[in-house]
């Protein structure tokens, strides 16, 4: 199940009616809704399945020349195809790098990533361990209580703040966090983005600082007190530094599951295996007969030639891109949906459309310009975000103002909700930004 409401999850052009008003889709609506939208917009004819690019190159005159293959079957001609531009939008991570700890010793029962938890029936009867904090990990532990485990933990190096689908029950999350107003005090709280912010932001973040601390202050109370986060349970970050790192949203499926004693939730590091049994760092020992670690993906460039890798700059923190979009040292090369939002697919579908124009009108900008851009971002994200590996990419709560950097670029307006309460008081959802993609160039 998605965790944001199909409002958030949504072509700007296209309405999600497989799903009512506030619903949360299932994974099987967001495809038969792609699905919907391939036909309506006649997109089929434009794309070929079954097939792999399984090498490429860039050409002195700047072209690209890709190799493909048929996918699934591995057979047939390759087939040799060249481009003026190459736009990558195969997502942040790839399911073939799964993170999974090397762990001494060794396990007589079974070891997967939550990427081959797919089917929760093989949890029945058995004692499991899912180990991560974020919502993968989170999806699996429900998933194998109700499939019938006979005792299910979920262990996490640290406790970290959720975001609850509706705070204290009534307001959904989105009402709070991704407002004009609600950006406006996350942009105070831990920096504003940069160029995309606006004078008034900055001057809050200068003067109303104390008030905005109060605000969180009380944010993260009302959470301990809505999620019973207490003891160890209640994180030592704060909430919006804490959600740049391991940010998830969440119903309350865990809280009533842990409050029947049906699922536990402990902090604590796997320090080696032994038989059926896992030994903690502290010293601790737990029981297991299935261990699934909920431990991320890694970002895969290896399509890439070692030449063209090393002029990505790829950092230990991530990919870092002008606009998120393009790479500083690479012309004719650009890549959508390498970036971690709330909305995502608001956020790609304004991408998509900002490069589309700018590759028409022939204003991409230049590699110094765009070098320029990144080590700003660059410095901005350092200075607050936690490390992980996909900081590079994360906007998060800073969409609106991402968004109004992209729609601003182009010639279009950012404030799109017609009026000043409800500009600053509702959450900006996929339509406000109907009316923007594919729109003839002025």
């Amino acid at each position: 199940m998605e965790q944001v409401p199909k409002e958030l999850y949504e072509f700007q052009d296209c309405p999600m009616t497989e799903v009512e008003a506030g619903g949360f889709a299932e994974g099987q609506q967001v495809q038969d809704y792609i699905e919907r939208f391939a036909r309506e917009f006649d997109l089929m004819q434009h794309i070929k399945l079954n097939t792999a690019v399984d090498a490429m190159a860039q050409q002195s005159d700047g072209t690209w020349t890709l190799t493909t293959s048929a996918a699934l079957s591995g057979s047939g001609t390759p087939q040799i195809h060249t481009f003026d531009c190459l736009v990558v939008a195969t997502g942040l991570y790839s399911g073939r790098e799964c993170n999974m700890p090397s762990i001494p010793g060794s396990f007589d029962g079974d070891v997967m990533h939550t990427n081959a938890f797919r089917d929760p029936s093989i949890a029945q009867g058995k004692r499991v361990l899912v180990v991560g904090g974020a919502k993968s990990a989170i999806d699996c532990a429900v998933e194998a209580r109700h499939a019938g485990a006979s005792a299910v933990t979920l262990l996490q190096r640290a406790a970290h703040w959720p975001t609850p689908r509706k705070i204290a029950g009534l307001i959904p999350f989105q009402y709070i966090f991704l407002s004009r107003l609600g950006t406006a005090l996350v942009s105070a709280h831990r920096g504003c983005f940069p160029g995309g912010s606006g004078v008034a932001v900055n001057l809050f973040r200068t003067l109303g600082w104390p008030v905005v601390a109060g605000a969180f202050y009380l944010v993260e109370a009302l959470f301990a007190l809505q999620l019973g986060l207490t003891g160890n349970r209640r994180p030592k970050t704060d909430v919006v530094s804490d959600f740049y790192g391991y940010g998830h949203v969440l119903d309350n499926q865990i809280q009533r599951l842990r409050a029947t004693g049906m699922l536990e939730v402990r902090n604590g590091e796997i320090a080696g295996y032994k038989g059926k049994t896992l030994e903690l760092k502290s010293g601790d020992v737990l029981e297991a007969d299935l261990v699934v670690f909920g431990t991320g993906f890694r970002q895969d460039y290896s399509i890439f030639p070692h030449d063209l890798r090393e002029k990505l700059e790829i950092e230990q923190d991530g990919l870092y891109l002008y606009r998120y979009i393009l790479p500083s040292k690479i012309d004719n090369l650009a890549f959508v949906g390498k970036v971690a939002a709330v909305s995502n697919i608001s956020s790609y579908g304004l991408q998509a459309e900002w490069l589309a124009r700018k590759i028409v009108t022939q204003t991409l900008p230049s590699q110094e310009e765009r070098a320029a851009e990144i080590a700003v971002r660059k410095q901005w994200a350092r200075s607050w975000m936690p490390e992980t590996a996909g900081r590079g990419s994360l906007v998060l709560l800073h969409q609106t103002h991402y968004h109004d950097q992209l729609l601003r670029d182009i010639g279009e307006r950012p404030l799109r909700k017609g009026n000043l309460l409800s500009e600053y008081l509702m959450p900006y959802v996929s339509q406000d930004y109907n009316g923007i993609l594919g729109m003839p160039l002025k």
